[in-house]
């Protein structure tokens, strides 16, 4: 599908020259409380070494950490050299120092995952895309307090004009050909 956005064309495909990967407010004291919370950090995990080997830049964002908590050693291990943001806005578009890191890269894809799915996640979603970023969304690397929240989430941020994706297919999408090392290292992490 070809979405139109900003007067420009976009055709809503992964380019790992273009992508920065988000971990949002994925934070230890809030995770017991959300929706199959330890499926969603492996999957965000499973998707950073990914990210490492595609040399693409991971921000871990977290929300007012002193009283959240920090994002769970399981997925920060992963990650190579990760970019730190502490916030408190809801979106992390309104935070200046994300804003400036994010600017100076030069890459207009983001992909998200953390939570809270319909909070934090959307309207970072829409914001970046207001600001003529491609959103990306792993929906299986998302979470909330319910399922419902999750689902509402992701339709809202589908229909105004991001992509949901699964943690496998967006790293397949970065995979050319089934016989080369991208498609052997994929599988490996995807397993």
């Amino acid at each position: 599908m070809v979405n139109c956005q900003n007067g420009e064309m976009m055709l809503q495909r992964l380019d790992a020259d273009q992508c920065v990967f988000l971990i949002i407010d994925l934070q230890e004291r809030v995770l017991p409380v959300q929706f199959e919370s330890d499926r969603v950090a492996s999957n965000i995990a499973r998707f950073i070494r990914g990210a490492n080997y595609f040399k693409i830049p991971v921000f871990i964002i977290e929300q007012n950490p002193d009283k959240l908590g920090n994002t769970p050693s399981l997925v920060v291990e992963q990650a190579k050299e990760p970019i730190y943001i502490e916030k408190n806005t809801i979106s992390c578009l309104k935070n200046n120092e994300f804003l400036e890191l994010l600017t100076g890269m030069g890459r207009k894809q983001l992909i998200l995952s953390g939570s809270e799915t319909q909070i934090c996640v959307q309207k970072t979603a829409l914001d970046a895309m207001d600001a003529g970023y491609e959103v990306f969304v792993l929906g299986d690397g998302v979470t909330s307090r319910t399922e419902k929240n999750i689902d509402m989430g992701l339709n809202r941020v589908a229909q105004a004009g991001g992509v949901i994706e699964s943690t496998e297919g967006a790293l397949f999408e970065f995979v050319l050909k089934s016989d080369d090392a991208d498609f052997k290292q994929v599988l490996k992490i995807i397993k």
